[in-house]
């Protein structure tokens, strides 16, 4: 008898066990190289960032990310390169998560900071992202984003837009 009550375990622990569900990968860690634009008021002709970021899944299609943009700007009227740097955080909703080629739109607050010769500026303000991400594989991802930022600083407001191309690793 005690010979067969390991057995008897095992049979009565695989009749209560329940069937297994998928697991998507739902944290992503992204690099994406973009271009930026704003109003000629601003005081850079166009920018050059390196987007560098994550994303974790939430519940019912919304998304959690953050991009941390590393970029070379040029200055209005010169030549130069300057640096600038910065943060966009947002959420964003997934129209097909569950398929290979995923469609959102999101929210974002944006802050960029631009180092140049001149002066140092800063802008912080709302705005709006668009895109897609297509699964090559069950943990990259390759995408296209458009986004619109509505730049806000003590004396003025301005309108940024660009959009980049993003290589996402997805994990759990």
């Amino acid at each position: 008898m005690r010979k067969l009550l390991p057995y008897a375990v095992l049979l009565l622990s695989l009749g209560w066990a329940q069937s297994a569900q998928a697991q998507f990968a739902n944290k992503s860690i992204t690099i994406s190289p973009s271009y930026l634009s704003a109003d000629k008021e601003v005081g850079f002709d166009g920018a050059f960032p390196l987007n560098l970021g994550g994303s974790i899944y939430l519940e019912g299609g919304f998304e959690l990310y953050t991009q941390f943009p590393l970029a070379l700007i040029r200055e209005n009227g010169g030549t130069q390169l300057v640096f600038g740097w910065g943060n966009h955080t947002g959420v964003r909703y997934l129209f097909m998560e569950g398929s290979l080629f995923r469609p959102y739109v999101g929210l974002e607050l944006a802050f960029l900071q631009v180092l140049g010769k001149a002066a140092t500026l800063t802008f912080a303000g709302p705005g709006a992202v668009m895109g897609f991400d297509y699964f090559v594989s069950d943990s990259i991802s390759l995408g296209l984003r458009g986004q619109t930022d509505l730049f806000i600083s003590l004396d003025s407001v301005h309108m940024a837009y660009g959009g980049g191309l993003t290589l996402a690793i997805w994990f759990n």
